[in-house]
């Protein structure tokens, strides 16, 4: 009958609203959230390279880190810039053993870092990889933050 097609048609045609409106949402949503993060790694580097003492700290926890996932010997990919850093990783290495009771060698790479900022841990062979540059902290950081967002924007 006409009234319940007319009705059916009229639910379809505001489920499609609904579908657009929605990615249209997200759509904004995805842009703000890149700008935003693209911000972060601008402010992570500039951070990086103005208070020195910090970030030296920084990879040092990021390092013993990669340590303690990989749990044996392990190479750290640097930036160049980085290796002029007083990381001392020998006393890091007795420092995580004391710690974690993981006795494991860290040695530099000869292979250096492409990134922002941060340190790539693997294990000497290669086969186990931790990637805790800035970028891909926050690309981590990015995925719970993006799928928060979808949650929200669905629950509406």
């Amino acid at each position: 009958d006409v009234k319940s097609r007319s009705i059916t048609f009229r639910n379809r045609i505001l489920s499609e609203a609904r579908l657009k409106a929605n990615t249209i949402r997200l759509n904004a949503i995805n842009r703000a959230l890149e700008k935003l993060l693209h911000d972060v790694i601008e402010q992570l580097e500039k951070w990086s390279k103005r208070d020195r003492h910090r970030y030296t700290i920084l990879l040092k926890k990021l390092i013993a880190e990669g340590v303690e996932i990989i749990r044996e010997d392990v190479e750290v990919l640097l930036k160049e810039e980085d290796l002029k850093l007083n990381l001392d990783l020998s006393a890091l290495s007795n420092e995580i053993a004391r710690k974690t009771g993981i006795n494991a060698k860290i040695k530099v790479s000869g292979e250096r870092l492409n990134a922002v900022g941060g340190v790539i841990v693997r294990s000497i062979d290669g086969r186990i990889v931790v990637q805790n540059t800035f970028e891909t902290i926050v690309e981590r950081f990015r995925r719970k933050l993006y799928d928060k967002a979808l949650k929200m924007l669905l629950e509406d």
